[in-house]
């Protein structure tokens, strides 16, 4: 099962997944390996050092719930071992190579996107995850919000997880007063209003959450208002604002446009069509060579998605917008090489 799941990486190179299907079967595979794994007694220390090393080739999120299916076989000793792993793997000192070895890969309005920076962010996400899930799963609440910094934690979402987690534990007013941390939060042009966003049953009010969303609709903060609104989740008003203010689109965030794009794709597919677009269209325009092999896969999604958009209404329609595509970028050979 092991080798079964050291496949993914090679196959999501090469396929299109926009539905999903292809992940889902991973994360089932995962499931099963959990069941094996506790039936077959594996060793703790063993099977911790099997899931270090797939957590961090967990290049497409094909190991998103390893430590949740494993936790039962890996007990105690392994969860300890494999948090130990993390620790560790976060304190390991990073040779940052000198200015003319830094390979470059992109480009932001901040500079050039360095392969090294993307490395150590890659680096520091995976222990930050691996260390909240491994405190879930200990039931260690303090842990799992130590992974934030106090700025962080005033964010309305990780507010609700820790909120949630504290009330788990039984630490009412603790949940209580993360919750009021984020009421009066305001933060550049993104304002939260004065009320009681939260939708834990504790403290559920059907209108207060109407609001908030109304209001991250109304935003004019653009992508912040998808991020909180993909989220939440409400798609359908996520899937609404992009249909509205899709020329409006920052095609370079894809760190926020990916995962609104994923989201939407099963039951908005034009609203995620949209969003991909976005940023075909930015690699496109602007020559980012690094970010070819992404657009050309969120081509191909798009193709994908068309067969389920029952009308385009006032956009192109995929084969449109992709010959408008080769008549603008008709010489971005490498590119076009990429879609197959």
């Amino acid at each position: 099962m092991w080798r079964f799941l050291a496949l993914a990486n090679s196959i999501f190179e090469r396929c299109d997944d926009s539905s999903g299907t292809v992940v889902n079967v991973f994360h089932s595979a995962a499931g099963d390996l959990g069941e094996i794994a506790k039936a077959a007694k594996a060793d703790p220390y063993k099977l911790a050092e099997e899931t270090y090393q797939a957590l961090i080739k967990n290049d497409y999120g094909q190991y998103d719930n390893l430590i949740s299916v494993l936790t039962p076989a890996l007990g105690r000793e392994g969860l300890e071992h494999l948090k130990q792993r993390m620790i560790d793997l976060s304190n390991a000192p990073i040779r940052k190579p000198a200015n003319k070895e830094r390979v470059e890969i992109g480009w932001s309005s901040a500079g050039p996107i360095y392969e090294d920076e993307i490395a150590e962010r890659s680096r520091v996400s995976t222990v930050r995850i691996a260390l909240m899930e491994i405190a879930d799963a200990q039931g260690d609440v303090n842990s799992f919000i130590g992974q934030y910094d106090e700025e962080t934690r005033k964010i309305p979402n990780i507010a609700a997880e820790i909120a949630q987690r504290l009330l788990a534990a039984g630490r009412v007013e603790e949940a209580w007063q993360t919750i009021e941390a984020t009421v009066h939060r305001r933060s550049g042009s993104w304002d939260w209003p004065d009320f009681e966003w939260e939708r834990l049953a504790d403290f559920d009010d059907f209108e207060a959450e109407e609001r908030a969303l109304n209001f991250a609709q109304r935003s004019g903060t653009l992508l912040q208002a998808l991020s909180f609104l993909v989220s939440w989740p409400a798609l359908e008003r996520a899937a609404n604002l992009v249909i509205q203010r899709a020329d409006e689109l920052d095609g370079d965030h894809y760190e926020i446009l990916t995962p609104a794009a994923n989201a939407l794709a099963g039951k908005y597919p034009l609203a995620a069509t949209l969003v991909l677009r976005a940023m075909i269209d930015f690699s496109l325009t602007n020559a980012r060579s690094s970010r070819y092999k992404h657009a050309a896969r969120h081509l191909l999604d798009c193709s994908s998605l068309s067969s389920a958009v029952g009308s385009f209404g006032v956009f192109e329609t995929h084969d449109a917008y992709e010959v408008r595509l080769r008549r603008e970028h008709g010489k971005k050979l490498s590119f076009w090489s990429l879609v197959v």
